[in-house]
């Protein structure tokens, strides 16, 4: 249905669609655990979003170096199938069938795993750039445009399977982690292999790589961004742990 789809007179190539496809498919699932999760597992659930962004942020820190090593999209098979087994280790938890505490173990491995996927996504777009001249904001915003639907079908289908099926929130998250690993069978099967810039930093030890990493904090602008993105984070947090449980 996007054969024809043309941006700025460009058309996108194959390699964005599918893996525009892919993200979509992995969190339509995501967006739904994270709905249900505080709902399901009560405070274990604001734990399990702690591990998450917590090793979300310390992941990003070797991420980069990651995705060098095992190749792009190796990395995002890899972190893809550790969201899948948070879908599975929630919804054991929530069904009584595994302790909280594996959940919360789960979170952490999920947010490093999201730290490799989310370098490994800006990594992928600026290599569409270099094989098929599809200008990198040009990939990012066709990206996020079909990264959107991911909510409506999501949310959508969980509408569907309470309303319409009467299932309880516990099967919908087991749906959910079924739909988890066919995500991570669609990235392993069908997302084009692509590979990452070579420039002179894959030369340097990586403890001064994460170094440098951290010397970017001494600058005025990086100093803002950090703040706001602080700030914007932890109205996300309030959001998905606290107001969503009371709606």
């Amino acid at each position: 249905p996007l054969a024809d789809e043309k941006v700025d007179g460009l058309a996108p190539p194959p390699s964005l669609r599918i893996f525009s496809g892919c993200f979509v498919a992995l969190f339509t699932a995501f967006l739904v655990l994270q709905q249900f999760l505080t709902s399901v597992l009560g405070t274990t659930g604001f734990w399990v979003l702690v591990a998450i962004y917590g090793a979300f942020f310390a992941g990003t820190l070797v991420s980069p170096s990651v995705c060098r090593r095992l190749g792009l999209k190796a990395s995002m098979v890899a972190s893809a199938a550790a969201y899948a087994t948070l879908h599975v280790v929630v919804a054991a938890a929530a069904d009584g069938r595994a302790p909280g505490a594996c959940a919360v173990a789960a979170g952490g491995a999920c947010g490093v795993g999201a730290a490799v996927l989310w370098t490994a996504q800006g990594a992928y777009c600026a290599a569409v750039e270099r094989r098929d001249g599809f200008a990198v904001e040009r990939c990012q915003s066709y990206f996020w445009g079909r990264f959107s639907t991911a909510g409506c079908f999501g949310f959508g289908a969980a509408l569907l399977l309470i309303g319409g099926a009467g299932l309880g929130a516990v099967a919908v998250l087991w749906a959910a982690a079924l739909a988890s690993w066919a995500a991570v069978a669609v990235f392993a099967a069908a997302l084009p292999p692509l590979a990452a810039s070579d420039d002179a930093a894959d030369d340097v030890a990586l403890g001064e790589k994460l170094a440098r990493t951290l010397a970017l904090f001494s600058r005025r602008d990086v100093q803002l961004k950090a703040a706001s993105f602080v700030h914007l984070g932890a109205q996300e947090g309030l959001y998905w742990g606290c107001v969503t449980a009371r709606m």
